[in-house]
């Protein structure tokens, strides 16, 4: 462009890095991801893969190993160790798989509209990756009540969702009683990750897919999207959320 001026200055870019996920020994994945809370990740992949069904692990704790050799090079590694039985099925790809193996949730969470805006507000609020590189997305896992249990951030959504799983999982946290805020949109995998997780309130920040809310009204979970100040739009459910 005639005139324009061309300026050097230095620039943020988030970090992304492979990262190999193992199940007992054996790879399971390789994943592009953020560097941090690599544990949570890997624990929450597990379970939103289905490769370790959510009954099966509320009786068997996990064990973490960090830091091993890799079989890519140039990777990370992470294993994760259980007694839990691993899922016979395999991992969900399709709507008619979820629906043919999840059970709808029960009677789960309620909350209130100005709560879960002000979720969203502490959601948006501590978002430093985005802040420094505009390269991140954020999941929070909040109490019905809307205090914050934690906060992470992620080059990939699906990351930062199984790093806050993850988190749940391994410090013993109840997350059906738990309200789960996306800063991005609610795509079937996320909501699949979500419904695996049990939880049965998510609100995210964008739009919710076709297909996400066909798996959320079947599965009884509510799903809000638009998440904005003094408006949102509930899918599904609504009776969770009072005064919206």
């Amino acid at each position: 462009m005639q005139g324009a001026q061309t300026l050097a200055f230095d620039e943020t870019v988030i970090s992304e890095e492979t990262l190999e996920i193992c199940l007992n020994g054996e790879p399971v994945a390789v994943q592009w991801r953020t560097p941090g809370h690599d544990a949570e990740l890997a624990a929450g992949f597990c379970l939103t893969t289905g490769l370790l069904p959510l009954e099966n692990l509320a009786t068997n704790n996990l064990l973490i190993e960090l830091n091993g050799k890799a079989s890519m090079p140039g990777a990370a590694r992470v294993d994760v160790r259980t007694q839990a039985p691993r899922a016979a099925a395999g991992r969900i790809h399709t709507l008619d798989q979820a629906l043919s193996r999840l059970a709808p949730l029960g009677a789960g969470a309620t909350t209130a509209a100005e709560t879960i805006w002000a979720m969203h507000q502490t959601l948006m609020d501590n978002q430093q990756l985005w802040s420094e590189t505009g390269g991140a997305h954020a999941a929070g896992l909040f109490h019905a009540n809307g205090s914050p249990i934690i906060i992470r951030e992620d080059v990939g959504r699906h990351n930062a969702l199984d790093k806050v799983i993850g988190h749940g999982l391994l410090n013993g946290i109840p997350l059906p009683e738990c309200v789960l805020a996306l800063s991005s949109r609610a795509s079937f995998e996320m909501a699949l990750k979500a419904a695996q997780a049990g939880f049965s309130i998510v609100a995210c920040v964008s739009a919710a897919t076709s297909t996400a809310v066909r798996l959320c009204h079947a599965l009884n979970i509510t799903m809000a999207g638009f998440v904005r100040k003094n408006r949102m739009v509930v899918y599904t459910h609504p009776e969770r959320i009072s005064g919206n």
